[in-house]
């Protein structure tokens, strides 16, 4: 048993592309931009967060995320980028994939409007499903659990997750940056 208080993440990790043009290419047309590359996806973003504010303070947090992400260099740079922000990667639902591609979005970044346009390539790495969430310890999973957080993006599992969460009594938040057409949630 822990004595830590953990705080379990799932969703989706991504690498993020950001273009920043000035104004946006008309089509046909050619344009000069610039550009910075990071890990990204809501969830991964969320615990990096919580894992670098925790990091060093009197809070005796454990920030665990629960993904899918490919174990090519893509891959590697996004967990190392984790590591780095305190995100602890060895949950039995952070899997890691051969032969996979990794999922990447492209933001084009307006300066003139201030707008973003979001490009998603889901590539073929799959999301996280119920078979993942069953084929786990659920006990070992939620031990010293006090909050489990949602992006949507890994809906199957994150139902589970969450119905599991409520069974269990942990608080359960939810990003939802969207109608994602799922009515799972409201379950």
């Amino acid at each position: 048993m822990t004595h830590q208080t953990r705080i379990l993440v799932v969703g989706a990790l991504t690498m993020d592309r950001l273009l920043y043009v000035h104004e946006y290419p008309k089509p046909d047309s050619k344009s000069s931009c610039t550009s910075y590359e990071c890990g990204g996806g809501n969830a991964a973003n969320t615990a990096s967060c919580i894992g670098s504010l925790c990091f060093g303070s009197p809070l005796d947090c454990e920030i665990q995320l629960m993904s899918k992400v490919s174990s090519d260099q893509v891959g590697k740079r996004l967990c190392q980028e984790l590591i780095d922000t305190n995100v602890n990667l060895s949950s039995p639902l952070f899997i890691r994939c051969e032969g996979k591609s990794s999922i990447s979005t492209v933001i084009v970044t307006c300066d003139d409007s201030h707008t973003r346009t979001c490009i998603f390539d889901p590539g073929t790495i799959g999301t996280l499903n119920e078979l993942d969430f069953e084929a786990i310890d659920h006990d070992s999973l939620f031990d010293g659990v006090r909050l489990l957080h949602s992006d949507t993006r890994h809906t199957d599992a994150a139902v589970c997750l969450a119905r599991e969460a409520k069974r269990r009594g942990i608080l359960i938040s939810l990003d939802v940056e969207r109608d994602r057409n799922s009515q799972a949630f409201l379950s």
